[in-house]
């Protein structure tokens, strides 16, 4: 960014026609909440405003510029960065205009019934977290209806669906079967407010498909031995902490960064998960020594914030989904290190470890499932655990067939065993 004129703040340590030496302390920086004394040094004789830093130059020049309008909210302010297309007051203003820019596009003319259905529908009956995938995949329905030019929702019939999913496994072939479910949960809801006169098109017999069930995916000792050693070579407490959280208690990333300071126990060892959350449901996780470890170093280390969320990020705000995950995966990806990072795969990790000495209920409870269907597809019995099993069980049916078999050793053994049998 070019200096204003009249601003100068790199003094010069050889005299010229054109420069006057100042003393230390003879000159006061003028930026707004600073002044401290210029460097001494030999300064331009027709410079009117002397600032100490490059910093305060930018301060300055930011508090002399005009007010600007928000593009999303239409607010008026002045730039604090740099901007080279349309200004936004907010970051969260860019991204809600991103949203509704990539809405509109791909949605077109069906946008407003979206946001309608998002607004009525999805807040009763789906978690806020699957807010955006619900968008995505409807926004992906409606965009292959204006593709096959079909304007008017009533003309959508069981053939236009089987087009659809037919269509979506060129793309989305993983995710076909949730699209589905989006889709006909989309034309209850049109049906039920008396938007749409005929009957679902969605046929679930014929257009739900089978969902392929993914093993476990913990972890291995050398994976996690890597990911901490990196994580500590950071020296990053939150990064740690994060980590921490997620290798012991499970927690899912929006857990971890929606964590306040008022839900964190020491003394017991727990966290409180407090709504939102995937479930709907509050439940209180326990952690170990390396989560209790980092939480003391970081609360140490906490800056004095206007908010109590424990994580802070940029500018000492709340730290996001977003900003954790790639954050984690700068430092975790690469030549040398991790191929590819998945936060959620440290809660197979966690569920994992505890499984085989817990009971399916104390998981359940400490993970938030609600069936044990869910908890087997997060836990995987370790090789090492199944052989010990095995060898256990087989020791006890061998040590029952030798006492089955034993012969008595006299005559009134024999009579005694068979009196004691009956």
């Amino acid at each position: 960014m070019n200096n204003t004129a009249g601003i100068h703040h790199t003094p010069r340590t050889n005299p010229g026609p054109r420069r006057r030496w100042f003393q230390e302390g003879e000159l006061i920086c003028q930026a707004s909440g600073c002044a401290r004394p210029i460097p001494a040094g030999y300064y331009g004789k027709t410079k009117s405003t002397y600032l100490c830093s490059a910093a305060c130059s930018r301060r300055f020049s930011l508090s002399r510029g005009k007010t600007v309008k928000c593009t999303f909210c239409g607010k008026r302010y002045k730039r604090q960065h740099t901007m080279h297309t349309r200004p936004f007051c907010k970051e969260e203003h860019y991204y809600l205009w991103r949203r509704k820019q990539t809405d509109e596009t791909r949605s077109g003319q069906f946008a407003p019934l979206l946001y309608e259905f998002l607004e009525d529908c999805v807040p009763r009956f789906l978690a806020p977290a699957s807010m955006n995938s619900i968008r995505c995949n409807l926004s992906t329905f409606f965009y292959f209806l204006r593709r096959r030019k079909i304007r008017s929702l009533e003309r959508v019939n069981p053939k236009a669906i089987t087009a659809f999913l037919v269509d979506l496994q060129k793309t989305r072939k993983k995710s076909a079967g949730r699209i589905c479910g989006n889709v006909r949960l989309f034309f209850d809801w049109l049906i039920i407010s008396g938007k749409r006169k005929a009957a679902n098109p969605v046929i679930p017999r014929f257009h739900t498909q089978t969902n392929v069930t993914r093993l476990p995916r913990p972890y291995e000792a050398k994976e996690l031995q890597l990911i901490r050693s990196l994580v500590e070579g950071s020296g990053d407490l939150t990064l740690q902490l994060a980590i921490a959280i997620g290798e012991e208690s499970g927690l899912r990333i929006s857990e971890v960064c929606n964590l306040r300071i008022s839900d964190v126990d020491l003394e017991k060892q727990q966290f409180f998960v407090r709504l939102p959350n995937k479930t709907k449901t509050e439940r209180f996780t326990p952690f170990h020594t390396r989560t209790k470890d980092a939480l003391v170093a970081w609360l140490k280390k906490r800056p004095s914030v206007d908010h109590d969320f424990l994580l802070t990020g940029t500018k000492d705000i709340p730290l996001r989904n977003h900003t954790l995950r790639l954050r984690l995966n700068r430092l975790l990806c690469g030549r040398g290190k991790l191929d590819s990072f998945s936060f959620h795969r440290l809660r197979h990790t966690a569920a994992t470890k505890v499984y085989p000495a817990m009971d399916p209920l104390g998981v359940m409870q400490t993970f938030g499932w609600k069936s044990e269907k869910v908890m087997q597809g997060y836990t995987r019995l370790l090789p090492e655990t199944l052989r010990e099993s095995y060898t256990r069980a087989m020791d006890e049916v061998a040590r029952e067939d030798t006492a089955t078999n034993l012969q008595p050793e006299s005559i009134e053994a024999y009579f005694a065993a068979d009196t004691s049998a009956k």
